[in-house]
């Protein structure tokens, strides 16, 4: 029981936790252990109850040894078994098969005949202590590689079934292509076994590779001609083709590669693309083919020109183109300085300049020196001028005389005394003028990529050391592209034109009026690509955002102000009316008090770019700015183009 006493000091407790005002004084840590009295206590019944003993925490320590035990323990009988495993297979063996114990093995010559059958045995051996199944010999040849039993198609793979190879079995196949390559090329054949394994769908490889140079090109090629030769002489080369195999050799192709300075005149047999490329058909066993080139080599003193010869079978998959080069060639020709040195040029500009424009005078002139040191005698000089836009009437040439039948100009020591002899290092010129007529000329109708060819030939004759006279030749030939011509028109009307406009004229201050340009180009010989019109619109005047035809490519940029009309290609139209391309567009002014009694500008030059595709040349054309004086317009009185207040 409680007595009141004790009830009166539980009362003070519980009103001083609750109070705000009462203070606590600091305590004191209460040691059990040094306390030995009794507590004091009225509850009998409590006193006589006995302690509970409370279960002491785990031990954490101990458990995380015993943890760590268990594990190291576990490890260890996992690798206990692991290796016994192990050493189960390897004496035991089983059935396992490894790839490692198929051998591939190739056995063929040390070297192969390009274009003849080469045998190759290929030796399958299988090691293994079981079977594999469903075995697949997959071959790749070199490319161009034929087929002993097909010669005419391409060999690139070939598929041998072998089915089932036994535990220890030996499987032999042997193979017969026909291989092609280069002489001296290595050349590599890959080999895969493929198979399966017993109640498996997974489909295992066994790979190996065998290298072989070829040894000899079953049909040889050699090219003859000059190796040394004066800048622009003709020069002959006779490549030949001889058979050295004992079959017949199918679809031979042989394809050139000239040297920049070297133009082809004549071929035999006649090529196919671009003089470069030669179906020769079959060749026999024994048998021999001749193709022969004749051209002209332009070049400078000492230059070397390589004229490079590739012979082999035609590619089935990309006609004339080569499958796979039996053999390859080189023949390098060394330009020396011509006797008689020669150089012509075109209009008073350099050496190189090849195009020429329509309706423009022509002057041509050849200049000559005697590169030798001893005198050349009664020496002569021929031009012959050919081509469409050439006005024969116009020919005018400096003391040389003209034979327009032949189109041919002479110059002897009859028109010019220095031609008698030319000393050691003398030299001189000759010159030559006429016109061409104009691309929208009537001559010019239905012409296209036209050329002025124009061909020099000096002779004259050295006396030898023997004293024999030896006649010396040089020669010079340019051809001249005539450049199309473009012309771009450019009108602005207020009445009668494509699009329909508002306002009044003559314009009035604070008043819009709108006005219709139209540009129109006009092409004549030569196609022309990438060609464009841009003009610039003043910031006065206002862009339309009207366009007609709708199908021309016209567009307005805000902030550089410029209209362009991309055109794109521009077809040659033949001369007289010329290919044909117009676009309209509307634009408008509101007049200023400034502009009171001025005709302003409503767009300034228009300029017309684009490229030849014939003579590569950049064509530029412009036209003067637009202004409120509407020449074009058939409506435009006198004085409507100034502005009214």
């Amino acid at each position: 029981m409680v007595t009141e006493e004790n009830d009166g000091k539980l009362e003070r407790l519980k009103k001083a936790l609750y109070s705000k005002n009462v203070e606590f004084q600091e305590t004191f840590p209460l040691d059990l252990k040094e306390h030995g009295g009794a507590p004091d206590t009225d509850f009998a019944e409590d006193a006589e109850e006995k302690p509970k003993l409370e279960t002491p925490p785990p031990d954490f320590k101990n458990n995380k040894s015993n943890l760590s035990l268990w594990i190291f323990l576990s490890s260890f009988l996992f690798f206990v078994i692991a290796l016994g495993v192990f050493f189960f297979i390897q004496v035991k063996g089983g059935n396992t098969i490894s790839s490692s114990n198929i051998k591939i093995d190739i056995i063929g010559p040390t070297q192969a005949s390009s274009g003849e059958e080469t045998i190759f045995d290929v030796v399958i051996t299988n090691e293994n202590d079981a079977p594999v199944e469903l075995a697949d010999l997959l071959i790749s040849y070199p490319r161009g590689t034929r087929s002993a039993l097909d010669r005419s198609t391409d060999f690139p793979r070939e598929k041998i079934v072998i089915g089932t190879i036994a535990k220890g079995e030996v499987v032999r196949k042997t193979i017969r292509p026909i291989l092609f390559g280069e002489e001296g090329t290595m050349l590599s054949l890959g080999f895969t076994l493929e198979y399966r394994l017993a109640n498996s769908q997974s489909v295992f490889e066994k790979k190996a590779t065998y290298d072989i140079p070829v040894g000899t090109s079953p049909v040889s090629l050699k090219v003859e001609g000059l190796k040394e030769i004066n800048a622009s002489q003709d020069i002959t080369l006779s490549v030949t083709l001889n058979s050295n195999s004992t079959d017949v050799v199918k679809n031979l192709l042989l394809v050139a590669e000239f040297p920049n300075g070297f133009e082809v005149k004549e071929v035999t047999p006649k090529a196919i693309e671009g003089k470069t490329v030669w179906r020769l058909g079959d060749i026999e066993s024994g048998g021999e083919k001749v193709v022969k080139i004749k051209g002209r080599v332009y070049g400078n003193q000492n230059e070397e020109k390589f004229f490079r010869f590739s012979l082999g079978g035609e590619s089935s998959l990309v006609p004339l183109s080569i499958e796979a080069p039996f053999t390859k060639t080189n023949h390098v020709v060394l330009v020396r300085q011509p006797f008689i040195g020669a150089t012509l040029t075109v209009d008073g500009g350099s050496t190189n300049q090849n195009v020429v424009k329509p309706g423009k005078d022509l002057r041509l002139a050849v200049s000559w020196e005697n590169n030798l040191t001893v005198p050349i005698l009664d020496a002569s000089i021929e031009m012959r001028l050919r081509g469409s836009f050439l006005d024969k009437k116009s020919i005018s040439p400096d003391k040389g005389f003209y034979r327009s039948s032949t189109d041919s100009i002479t110059w002897t020591k009859l028109e010019d005394e220095r031609l008698t002899v030319i000393g050691p290092n003398d030299d001189g010129d000759i010159r030559v003028a006429g016109k061409l007529f104009g691309s929208f000329a009537k001559e010019a109708s239905g012409k296209k990529n036209e050329e002025v060819l124009v061909d020099v030939t000096i002779k004259g004759k050295r006396l030898s050391e023997d004293n024999v006279p030896e006649e010396i030749i040089s020669t010079i030939s340019r051809k001249l592209k005539v450049e199309t011509e473009a012309t771009l028109s450019s009108k602005i009307v207020h009445y009668g034109g494509a699009i329909a406009n508002q306002g009044v004229l003559p314009p009035q201050v604070d008043k819009k009026t709108e006005y219709t340009v139209t540009w129109g180009v006009t092409n004549s010989l030569n196609d022309i690509e990438g060609a464009k019109v841009v003009a610039v619109l003043p910031s006065y005047v206002e862009w339309g955002d009207v366009t007609l035809p709708t199908s021309e490519k016209i567009s307005f940029n805000k902030v550089s102000r410029e209209i362009t009309w991309d055109i794109g290609k521009v077809l040659a139209g033949g001369g007289i009316g010329g290919s044909f391309r117009e676009v309209s567009f509307k634009i408008a002014i509101t007049p200023s008090l400034s502009q009171i009694g001025a005709s302003p500008t409503l767009l300034k030059i228009a300029s017309f770019t684009g490229r030849d595709t014939f003579t590569g040349t950049d064509l530029v054309t412009k036209t003067q700015d637009l202004t409120t004086s509407l020449i074009g317009d058939p409506a435009f009185k006198y004085g409507d183009d100034r502005v009214r207040e």
